[in-house]
């Protein structure tokens, strides 16, 4: 599950607004990043700027958002006919400011925490509305890994594993896709730990997502045998409309990369590749409108191959999408208890697409995948909780220490 929200830096020497192009009922090209979207807000927009890129949104929520059959549908009616009303209503001259916090403001409505508005500025990226979820800090103490003494460092930016005499913390501050470098030696770690460590505690406070591919890997290890998955099917959208979002998400990150004269990874380009080449061949009606792929479930905890000494889960409400599978490997392992506070509640939809607005150039985070667990739980905006609840302002790992202390004296 791609990590929640948008994080795009400015894009350097871009045009300050794109040309403006009118939508007369949208198709599935209208979805795709144009040459002239530039992700720079002209400060005031037109009523009708503001009417078709409203219309573009309302389009692509009803054809290409993969949470648009699973949703409380509740949720999705109220979210529609509010971006209806946005649209009747919206005056000549409103600052793209605001018509981005209208817009975030309808779609919170929908219970999908991947679902936001943002504007890149000369600041950075803005997610619009009132208290995203993707913008909440934890209050239970910061992720090793971002303390000013870290030993974190250019070999492993992602991640580091440090030892508190022998207990072995882990701490995993964001989750990079598997094939990014910042990975190298992380298994390795994770079997040092297990070959020593009396305890582990795995720190995932502030975690905000992204792939949970390197999650699985160190779960297996812990586990001694593949995890079991609570998630039962994935169901991916795979409209036209739905696929030129994705194509969008990987456009996005070439050209922040080429802005800061950043090579492209390999991987990157072959996905956007194949991106694109879904896209064509669904404009033919060679595809079905969605795929299922059922996930396969291992046997659980062999205490022979695995870990059976005390594991430590640190977590907040910063903790979300990835960070929240994480969570969901691990939860059938007898020897893990979570620490921490309620987590964000990113978790039934996923890897998140990107619809630009062209007059407006507001972004939208928009995810193409949604997640039905076996047990039929739906947890989306309200999270999960710890088995030790630590109180605002407390520290997770300082709880984690001392309840250590008590399982071993």
């Amino acid at each position: 599950m791609e990590k929640i929200g948008l994080t795009i830096a400015l894009i350097a020497g871009l045009s300050a607004c794109a040309t403006s192009r009118p939508i007369l009922g949208p198709k599935p090209a209208d979805v795709l990043l144009q040459n002239s979207d530039s992700l720079q807000s002209p400060s005031t927009l037109t009523r009708g700027a503001s009417q078709d890129d409203i219309a573009l949104l309302t389009y692509t929520l009803k054809t290409g958002y993969g949470g648009r059959d699973f949703i409380p549908q509740e949720d999705f009616a109220a979210a529609i006919n509010g971006l209806d009303m946005l649209s009747a209503t919206t005056p000549d001259g409103i600052s793209s400011v605001t018509l981005c916090d209208q817009i975030a403001g309808k779609l919170q409505l929908i219970r999908d925490a991947h679902l936001g508005a943002f504007q890149i500025s000369e600041n950075g990226s803005r997610p619009c509305g009132t208290d995203p979820i993707g913008t909440r800090k934890g209050q239970v103490g910061k992720n090793v890994a971002n303390y000013p003494n870290s030993t974190n460092s250019k070999t492993h930016p992602g991640w580091e594993l440090r030892w508190k005499k022998d207990v072995a913390l882990i701490a995993i501050p964001k989750f990079p896709v598997i094939e990014d470098p910042s990975w190298k030696g992380f298994t390795d770690a994770v079997l040092e730990a297990k070959a020593k460590a009396r305890a582990i505690i795995i720190d995932m406070r502030g975690n905000g997502g992204g792939s949970d591919m390197a999650a699985w890997q160190m779960a297996e290890i812990l586990y001694g045998a593949k995890a079991p998955n609570p998630v039962e099917i994935v169901i991916r959208s795979t409209t036209p409309q739905t696929l030129a979002l994705r194509v969008n998400s990987y456009e996005l990150k070439i050209r922040r990369l080429k802005s800061k004269a950043e090579l492209v990874p390999s991987w990157l380009d072959e996905r956007i590749t194949k991106a694109k080449k879904d896209y064509v061949e669904s404009l033919g009606g060679g595809t079905p409108p969605s795929e299922q792929l059922s996930q396969q479930s291992g046997p659980g905890f062999l205490p022979s191959k695995g870990y059976d000494r005390p594991i430590f889960i640190l977590v907040d409400r910063g903790c979300l999408s990835a960070c929240e599978n994480a969570l969901q490997a691990f939860e059938g392992h007898p020897r893990v208890m979570t620490v921490g506070e309620n987590t964000g509640g990113a978790v039934h939809f996923g890897t998140v697409g990107d619809l630009v607005l062209h007059h407006s150039q507001i972004v939208i985070g928009i995810a193409t995948d949604y997640w039905r667990f076996r047990d039929g739980r739906f947890v989306e905006k309200v999270g999960y909780a710890p088995r030790f609840l630590v109180q605002p302002g407390g520290d997770a790992l300082e709880t984690s220490l001392k309840e250590l202390k008590v399982l071993t004296e």
